[in-house]
């Protein structure tokens, strides 16, 4: 039999006009623009945290869920010292989302991994659970899943492309998985994609929402990686970190360290058919030396060859 559905009041109260006087309308453009923020602020403290759709709403014990199965977590880590925290001090605001397993009393879980783990780590023996009884299928369980956690905003950018790899393998297109998370191009999905192609150690970094190392950092890094094929990637993410590098910063600094290991083309100061080191004769190149464009070898180089001119000089 089904389970009877409720719904769960999730939004603040919202005081009615009729309840207060009428507040001045502003006169001048600043005034009305002012007043827009506000009343945009209004409007979303009063929405609810997230659009969850009809079920019953009960507190369930840990061992009725099976929590090995990581279908639906699409997420690179599972960082709950903060949420941890917070539910600790103010208790558990959302409830998470799971689905009677066919023929058992346990559940599936479709959403809320990290509450899981945050509440159990806390030691509560139950977690409050929304029962859907409509997801009969896979994909619908998967769109309930990535919509509940795209609408409140928990995904890292590693976490929606792990959702959008999930997705084609499901055989879905760009377009549906596009729309899910907010992606209003082909190109972004891709984009954001392409991130599981870069190296673990930068996936890490974009993935820490505690450090300022963003996909962008990532994308600046994957584009230099095509000309340069010594980038040390997993040297990076920590410069950037510590010396708070803006994308453009980051620009800059590979350009200083991989632009000097281009050959300028220099070989040589001297014309070795007309230069004789013994007899203290040097014939020159008729060569233009930029110095800011020698690598670290045409640098060491040069340096060598007017050492032994100087060396000439002074004996």
């Amino acid at each position: 039999m089904a389970a009877r559905k409720s719904k769960v009041a999730m939004s603040k109260k919202v005081t009615t006009p009729s309840s207060k006087s009428k507040p001045m309308e502003p006169t001048t453009s600043a005034g009305k623009a002012e007043a827009a923020r506000e009343v945009k602020k209004e409007a979303e403290a009063a929405a609810p945290i997230a659009p969850i759709a009809e079920g019953a709403v009960k507190h369930i014990s840990f061992n009725k869920i099976d929590l090995d199965d990581t279908t639906f977590m699409f997420r690179a880590a599972l960082r709950t010292g903060p949420l941890q925290e917070h539910i600790s001090k103010h208790g558990q605001q959302v409830p998470i989302v799971v689905r009677r397993i066919e023929g058992t009393q346990r559940y599936q879980l479709i959403s809320g991994f990290r509450r899981v783990t945050a509440i159990k780590a806390l030691g509560w023996p139950t977690v409050a659970a929304i029962i859907r009884n409509d997801l009969d299928d896979d994909a619908q369980a998967f769109v309930a899943s990535v919509t509940e956690n795209s609408s409140r905003k928990t995904y890292s950018d590693i976490d929606r492309a792990l959702v959008i790899r999930a997705y084609r393998k499901r055989g879905q297109g760009q377009l549906e998985i596009g729309k899910m998370l907010g992606l209003t191009s082909d190109r972004q999905v891709r984009k954001v994609e392409s991130l599981l192609d870069l190296p673990q150690s930068v996936q890490t970094a974009i993935d820490d929402q505690d450090v300022p190392f963003s996909a962008s950092h990532a994308v600046i890094l994957k584009q230099r990686s095509a000309t340069v094929e010594d980038l040390k990637w997993s040297d990076w993410p920590g410069r950037v970190v510590k010396e708070k590098m803006t994308v453009s910063q980051l620009k800059r600094a590979l350009n200083a360290a991989y632009d000097q290991q281009k050959s300028s083309g220099f070989v040589s100061l001297f014309r070795a058919d007309l230069t004789d080191r013994s007899k203290g004769v040097f014939r020159l190149q008729p060569t233009k030396i930029e110095v800011g464009r020698l690598n670290q070898d045409e640098r060491a180089k040069l340096t060598q060859e007017l050492e032994l001119i100087l060396a000439a000089l002074k004996g």
